[in-house]
């Protein structure tokens, strides 16, 4: 596959994080100018790996195609040869470049890491209430998706984790009460 910024350079396949307790994904990346492409899903999976605590948070961007805010981007893609359009991830500020034939997506160099910061930030901002309503979305989400019931209850599990901490942090007392219980 050609790179979609060098144009004249190929990707080279690597294994990303991989450990001997899961396989590793399999990315394609430009030795050149260090952007990195995405087949459909491997964003998402790359961010569960990344940080564990922002697996709960599902950001589909094929979801909800009336908030595109949509673009040509001048790039070709490595694998279909289609034209990239250009979005903005999530509501953020950081622009993608996706291929709406294969879905997959192109990172250029650092933007992986700006989505992470801005995802974890996104977590740290939430509420108290934020997190109850984040609880009773994923408990939806076991049911409305059965067929990826352990992820989905682990991503149940991570928010109800998140909204104890933000608990503890929000009521000080709690935690003294706790930490004084028999052991």
């Amino acid at each position: 596959m050609i790179c979609p910024s060098c144009k004249n350079q190929y990707l080279t396949r690597v294994d990303y994080k991989s450990s001997s307790a899961r396989k590793g994904i399999q990315l394609d990346y430009c030795p050149a100018c260090y952007g990195v492409w995405f087949d459909k899903d491997e964003l998402h999976r790359v961010k569960d790996k990344e940080d564990e605590f922002l697996r709960w948070i599902d950001i589909d961007i094929w979801k909800d195609e009336t908030k595109f805010q949509v673009s040509k981007s001048g790039r070709i893609c490595p694998v279909c040869e289609m034209p990239f359009y250009t979005i903005k991830y999530g509501g953020s500020p950081i622009e993608i470049d996706l291929c709406s034939v294969c879905q997959g997506i192109w990172l250029d160099k650092g933007e992986l890491d700006k989505i992470i910061k801005y995802l974890e930030e996104k977590v740290d901002k939430e509420s108290l209430l934020g997190y109850l309503k984040d609880i009773g979305e994923e408990f939806l989400e076991i049911f409305i998706h059965p067929k990826k019931l352990f992820s989905e209850v682990g991503d149940l599990l991570m928010v109800m984790k998140l909204c104890e901490y933000r608990l503890l942090a929000k009521m000080p007392i709690i935690s003294k009460i706790i930490a004084g219980l028999p052991g």
